[in-house]
């Protein structure tokens, strides 16, 4: 997954010395007919080029289906394929313009004769498919490249787009002697094919595309001199004004040697600048114009590496950086003067070209002395390509892996020998019990705890501190049914993770603010814990804010696996968990404000997910929420406990709003709940709790008696402003419930409303429920430094489908590793050593920072930055709201697992400053 990204802007240039040869040009002798197969291409951009229906596969030649039947049998005395091949031939010609004089109409051209090589690839022998192949790839390129364009140069940023596939086509093996892939080379073999096989003039398709591609010469070719030459030596320059094959000469006198270090700083400083400018380059391809604002800026952001040149290059090569640098600013400054209202399009593109070739001038004679003088020790010192101008330097980031890339978040430990937590408090190595290293902790500090089971109840009341066990299963923390709570946190921006708690009288995990006073909890969490087998609840958060519960589990409860309660606003987030066999799996009393529940698994409680308002609890009712992305399924289990009747109306539920307002339920699965899929209801306790205003939408129900259910006091006065949308389901009370409370359109009365489900339903014993199966383990449990909990990711509501089952569920950022408030989601989630399409989506981002996203080896527990590809990244721009997407993208993923570094270089925009945000999302390796 990963490539040498080539910083080549005059990739028109390119293109059309290569176009030429299949206009009549190439090699005296064909090339070999066969190639090796083509590499596969990752392509980042966001901005795509247009589709066609005419694109062909890069691996096999397309099948014959576009290619319309004969329309007359051959006679006797013509070869079949002589016959089928006019027949084609016709076809292909009739929707070919050889005239084509806009980018729409060559496009078509090349849509033709794709059709048409589609066909004959099947009917060439075998050593001739290749050069088949590569024909429909080239063909399908061009015409992806000028699909719908009125004007050649409007095209300009496609062509850019696409410099790294054009580029790839010299993997085929048809290549001219400057190295370049050349189609004429291809095409050839094939024609003197059918001319043998059918006679002369069998090959006039082909005949037709190059003169159809004339087009691109009079467009971009080199101007004729005059002198009665050709001058077609196959790098044409667009505008007849620069060099014969743009060769600079080198410095031919002394020069000093590049210091130590030199090299590998330069190499640093070009990487900054390319992440820095990257987001330019993405302006200039996606610019009406071709961005001449946008490529003023980008020679502009090239001065911090001339800056760093004039500080750090022998003294006797300081005058030339100096100037050189001025000669940078002042083309940024030429391109600046530009109108593109009032220049012509070849004033706009000389210009630009110009300032991008380092300001030479016609023949050369241009270049100063210091600018030769530079270029020739860069490149005598450090290998920066000649004569390519200032963008030559960014070149440099493909070198050697002996540069630390700048880091966009705190960076995993090292791999190395060395104890990256030496520092932890140890258990029982350093302290016998886990009390007794709580209590010894101060704010930062991480409580590291070894396999084992531990008898007791863990008081917390140092802010800042993280518990973690270094086994999620071999970690355990046993109440034995006599102490009261596994941990009791009464501090701020405790985390507890990776371990086991289970058999205590009333909780696995409490995080909870003062009853008596206005203490309020301000950071918590709770990651990779199990908790199983307690006497009221798993997880649970009361009277506190900022909370974030993710990847862990919760069973065998009589009350809920995971509850967060009297809070407004909650700042909380609920991901990754699953609940199983409690009385309820998620419980929320009073809890209201910002509280998003998202991609989890609720599974044979005894109801599934029950916001409620209860009098017996402050800042009723409860409201705003967001539930989304969740299974919910086969609710309704008498084989579980509970602690009282008082939920047995609620009985076989999946999501149910028990006296809420306001909250938004969107795009869950759920199914086969034995009572109802999502209830809206009303709720009695000391006062009657309505369920107002609540958005049902875009869920898919089934399975249930009701699949969508709404009960109201007086149905008579209407839905209260619940309403339902979009959603997937078979049964309904009222019948007809999108008609009934519409969320577009006049609500209406009715009369079937939803009751209560009254019944006598089994109960168990949670102390005899079984202990669960060993549960996914955090990876870096015992290299990742301590990082207190703060405020919860930043959710992205519109990257949240809904789940498939048996499909690989997204893979999100964890807390771990991203700074507080930002997420990074891959969707759908990554299978290792398997190809992978999806796209990437994160929220919370500082607005309109761009974000980068970079590709790295191995797994996370094996996390390196030599193993990151940061030549290989996507930028992102945040919008307004924080939130970032990629383009859907293919990518081939390794067996060993992979991981991504995502991060912003901050307001500065210089990298490992102090103001950067970031993340860093893994998948595991195969079986892993």
């Amino acid at each position: 997954m990963h490539k040498r990204l080539v910083i080549r802007v005059l990739v028109p240039t390119l293109v059309l010395a290569l176009v030429a040869t299949s206009c009549g040009g190439g090699s005296e002798e064909p090339a070999a007919t066969t190639a090796p197969a083509k590499q596969s291409v990752l392509e980042t951009t966001t901005t795509a080029a247009p589709t066609t229906t005419a694109a062909p596969t890069t691996t096999a030649a397309p099948t014959t289906t576009a290619a319309p039947t004969t329309t007359a049998a051959p006679t006797t005395t013509v070869p079949p394929l002589c016959a089928e091949n006019e027949t084609r031939t016709a076809t292909a010609l009739a929707g070919m313009n050889p005239m084509a004089d806009t980018p729409s109409e060559l496009a078509a051209t090349m849509k033709a004769t794709g059709d048409y090589v589609t066909w004959l690839a099947d009917e060439l022998p075998a050593e001739l498919q290749p050069n088949a192949t590569f024909l429909l790839e080239f063909g399908g390129l061009l015409a992806a490249v000028f699909v719908g364009y009125d004007d050649f140069w409007d095209a300009f940023p496609e062509i850019v787009a696409r410099n790294d596939d054009f580029e790839a086509l010299s993997a085929y093996g048809f290549n001219n002697e400057h190295d370049d892939f050349d189609p004429g080379l291809a095409a050839e073999p094939i024609m003197a094919f059918l001319n043998g096989e059918c006679g002369m003039g069998s090959a006039k398709v082909f005949d037709g595309v190059g003169q159809a591609l004339e087009i691109l010469e009079q467009v971009f070719g080199d101007d004729d001199t005059g002198d009665g030459d050709d001058d077609d030596d196959g790098y044409d320059d667009p505008f007849g004004e620069g060099g014969e094959d743009f060769v600079q000469p080198e410095y031919e006198g002394d020069l000093p040697d590049a210091p130590e270090g030199f090299c590998a700083s330069l190499q640093q400083q070009a990487l900054y600048a390319f992440a820095d400018l990257l987001p330019l380059l993405g302006q200039m391809e996606g610019d009406e114009e071709p961005g001449v604002d946008a490529l003023a800026s980008l020679f502009t952001g090239m001065d911090p590496i001339y800056g760093w040149l004039v500080e750090n290059v022998p003294a006797e090569m300081t005058a030339d950086a100096e100037e050189v640098r001025s000669q940078i600013a002042g083309m940024a400054e030429m391109l600046s003067a530009i109108d593109p209202e009032t220049a012509t399009d070849e004033e706009i593109m000389g210009a630009i070209f110009m300032a991008l070739l380092g300001g030479m001038g016609e023949d050369m004679e241009d270049v100063t002395l210091a600018g030769l003088r530079l270029d020739t020790f860069l490149s005598r010192g450090c290998d920066v390509p000649m004569g390519e101008g200032p963008l030559a330097i960014l070149e440099v980031v493909g070198g050697d892996d002996t540069v630390e890339p700048p880091p966009t978040t705190e960076p995993p430990p090292p791999t190395t020998t060395v104890d990256p937590l030496i520092d932890a408090l140890r258990v029982p190595d350093d302290y016998a019990t886990i009390q007794e290293a709580v209590d010894a902790a101060e704010p930062g500090d991480l409580v590291l705890i070894g396999p084992g089971t531990y008898h007791e109840a863990v008081i917390v009341e140092t802010d800042g501190i993280v518990i973690r066990g270094t086994d999620r299963n071999a970690v355990v923390i046993d109440g034995e049914h006599e102490r009261e709570n596994g941990f009791i946190v009464f501090s701020n921006g405790v985390a507890i993770e990776n371990l086991t708690t289970h058999s205590h009288t009333s909780n696995g995990v409490f995080f909870t603010g003062d009853y008596g006073t206005d203490f309020i909890v301000d950071g918590y969490r709770a990651s990779y814990v199990t908790a199983y087998n307690n006497g009221l609840y798993g997880i649970y958060a009361f009277n506190a804010t900022n909370g974030l519960i993710e990847h862990s589990y919760g069973s065998g409860h009589p009350d809920s696996a995971f509850y967060i309660g009297q809070c407004n606003p909650c700042n909380a987030v609920i991901r990754n968990v699953v609940a199983e066999n409690n009385a309820l799996g998620y419980s929320g009393t009073n809890a209201s404000g910002n509280l998003v529940i998202q991609d989890s698994e609720w599974r044979g409680n005894r109801i599934g997910m029950v916001p409620n308002t209860l009098d017996g609890e402050e800042l009723a009712p409860q409201g705003d929420i967001v539930i989304v992305g969740n299974y919910v399924h086969d609710n309704g289990n008498e084989d579980t406990p509970r602690k009282s009747a008082d939920w047995d109306i609620g009985f076989g539920g999946g999501i149910v709003i028990a006296g809420g307002n306001d909250n938004l339920i969107m795009r869950n699965l759920v199914t086969d709940n034995s009572f109802a899929g999502i209830a809206l209801a009303v709720f009695i306790d000391e006062n009657l709790w309505l369920a107002e205003r609540n958005t049902v939408k875009d869920n898919v129900v089934s399975g249930s008696v009701h699949d969508l259910f709404l009960m109201v006091w007086d149905p008579p006065a209407g839905p209260l402003g619940n309403c339902f949308s979009g959603n997937t389901f078979e049964t309904s009370i009222p019948a007809d419930i999108e008609t009934v409370a519409p969320c577009a359109g006049e609500a209406v009365a009715f009369t079937d409303n939803g009751a209560p489900n009254f019944g006598e339903f089994e109960v168990t014993d949670h102390t005899t429920m079984p202990a669960p199966p060993d549960q996914p383990t955090m990876s870096g449990a015992e290299t990742e430094k301590a990082r207190r909990a703060g405020p919860p990711p930043a959710v992205n509501l519109d990257a949240i489908g809904v789940p498939v089952p048996g499909d690989i569920p997204d893979t999100i950022g964890r807390a771990n590793w991203a700074d507080p408030g930002v997420e990074v989601r891959v969707t759908p989630g990554m299978v290792a050593g398997e190809e992978w399409t999806g796209r990437i989506a994160g929220a919370g981002w500082p607005a309109g920072e761009t974000v980068y996203l970079i590709p790295c080896a191995g797994p996370y527990e094996a996390f390196d930055f030599a193993l990151c590809d940061f030549l290989n990244l996507t930028a992102m721009i945040a919008d307004d709201d924080g939130n970032i997407s990629t383009d859907v993208i293919t990518i081939p993923t390794d067996p060993e697992g992979g991981c991504a570094l995502v991060g912003t270089n901050g307001p500065d925009l210089v990298a490992d400053t102090g103001d950067e945000v970031g993340a860093i999302v893994c998948y595991e390796p195969a079986g892993g």
